[in-house]
């Protein structure tokens, strides 16, 4: 009798981690190849701890009996999006990619491509997420801790992470790293660093450029500088990533800057400042040159 209990204990458990492994598999393919759970059998082993060939469970109480790793999982990811919603990650740039790291490792999720231009990479190696894509990214995740809550049994789930603002993070997200440039001291102990899209920080000195004109002339250019603001949302960031994106770009900001040239002056010849006028032309044409991207 104890024989044949052990024996249905034995296979009841490779079942059980066989549906694992399946489901990790399709999560794998709705991430279109990029992501891969780097141990499968330690995050198996950290939301079912007290599975083995002698006894398996197939549910995981939400009221803290359970020894399960699952809620530290669901703990992080609540507080990655808590974040999001409190600060939509203008107060701090830094912890919002602590935040993906950490969620990144409580699932032992890692990229599965090549590093390339716009990813944020920790410790040279680890890629914790893509800027143009970081919406998509984070979400993922998300999904990733309902699926296995719902593989528990449980059917409380997290919700979607609020919408993040693309153009916000890629400023913020410059800026953030171009200031760590300027301190020797923090470079020589940086945790992340960030492969540079030489397209993406074009457009961002552009609008820099622009929102730091004087009255008159960003009045005038107000269209070019929110067209440069809509080409960093996340519906067209990714279109800056690729040479025909860049040219359909650089052409419609051609058309914008030069019928707020020609309406100014009509009337306000006197007042535009010609110095702005030739950097965001000169800028426009420099980006261009710029070669297409490669992975590392």
């Amino acid at each position: 009798m104890a024989y044949q209990v052990s024996r249905v204990n034995f296979e009841k458990y490779k079942i059980h981690y066989g549906m694992f492994n399946d489901l990790l598999d399709q999560l794998e393919r709705d991430s279109h190849g990029e992501k891969t759970f780097s141990s499968r059998s330690a995050l198996y082993k950290k939301v079912f701890p007290d599975n083995d060939f002698e006894s398996c469970s197939t549910s995981i109480k939400n009221d803290g009996t359970d020894s399960s790793g699952l809620d530290a999982i669901s703990s992080v990811a609540e507080k990655l999006i808590s974040n999001l919603i409190d600060s939509g990650c203008k107060n701090s740039f830094r912890q919002f990619i602590d935040d993906v790291a950490e969620l990144n490792d409580a699932l032992n999720i890692s990229m599965a491509r090549p590093k390339k231009d716009g990813d944020i990479v920790r410790h040279g190696s680890f890629i914790v997420f893509n800027i143009v894509d970081v919406y998509r990214d984070v979400n993922f995740l998300v999904d990733v801790v309902n699926t296995l809550s719902n593989f528990c049994g449980r059917s409380e789930t997290l919700k979607s992470a609020p919408y993040i603002s693309t153009a916000h993070l890629i400023l913020n997200c410059e800026n953030h790293f171009i200031a760590l440039r300027y301190s020797e001291e923090i470079n020589s102990r940086r945790v992340y660093e960030y492969i540079f899209s030489e397209r993406l920080s074009a457009v961002v000195s552009m609008y820099h450029t622009l929102n730091a004109a004087d009255g008159t002339t960003k009045s005038v250019l107000k269209p070019l500088l929110d067209y440069y603001w809509q080409s960093l949302s996340s519906l067209n960031a990714w279109k800056l990533m690729i040479p025909e994106g860049i040219s359909a770009f650089v052409e419609r900001a051609n058309l914008y800057l030069s019928n707020g040239v020609e309406f100014a002056s009509a009337d306000h010849a006197e007042d535009i400042n010609n110095e702005t006028i030739n950097s965001v032309r000169k800028e426009l044409l420099n980006i261009q040159k710029i070669n297409v991207p490669t992975e590392l």
